[in-house]
């Protein structure tokens, strides 16, 4: 585990670089991605709810389901059995 001082900083750098990068709304810069289709947004939402503590959850920018563009979200220590940690993020 790393130590508190370094999750807190951490927890302010990175969506300072985010911003810089991909502006205040990441979500809007061309050079985003998006989801691939609706079942993956559906799915990946499922897994950002099943953290129990929504205020551990930093979200930058706006998600837009029409457009499949998800806000960037940094999930600080969540706990180990919620279905986010339990499946793969990246494949399914």
């Amino acid at each position: 585990a790393i130590g508190e001082r370094v999750y807190w900083e951490l927890s302010q750098l990175i969506p300072q670089v985010i911003k810089e990068y991909f502006g205040e709304n990441p979500t809007q810069h061309e050079g985003y991605s998006k989801i691939i289709n609706h079942n993956h947004w559906d799915r990946l939402t499922k897994l950002l709810e099943s953290v129990p503590d929504a205020e551990s959850i930093l979200t930058i920018g706006v998600s837009d389901k029409t457009t499949r563009k998800m806000a960037l979200s940094l999930v600080l220590s969540p706990p180990v059995d919620c279905a986010l940690m339990q499946d793969e993020v990246p494949e399914q």
